[in-house]
């Protein structure tokens, strides 16, 4: 178990979730991220021929991003840091 001290230099007001349903909900999230991700590795023809092995550290290495309307990705002629796949 953890412990800390928390020491605020005004009156502060805290917010305390259940350390139970806590790991649940993250879970859930997490567990949900992984499944949408495998889906769509699973679905893209671009990966039928990795085994199983690679897919996963595929599904594993990807960060899902949200881009807003008109917002901009990359800019012609920078480099990039990885690969961008649209998800619908």
């Amino acid at each position: 178990m953890r412990t800390a001290s928390c020491i605020t230099a005004s009156p502060t007001d805290f917010i305390v979730i259940d350390r139970q349903l806590y790991s649940v909900s993250v879970k859930e999230f997490l567990e949900k991220q992984y499944q949408d991700k495998t889906q769509f590795v699973d679905r893209n023809p671009l990966f039928r021929q990795w085994t199983p092995r690679q897919r996963n550290q595929l599904v594993i290495s990807m960060t899902k991003i949200k881009i807003g309307f008109n917002e901009r990705l990359v800019r012609q002629g920078k480099e990039v840091d990885g690969i961008y796949f649209i998800f619908k």
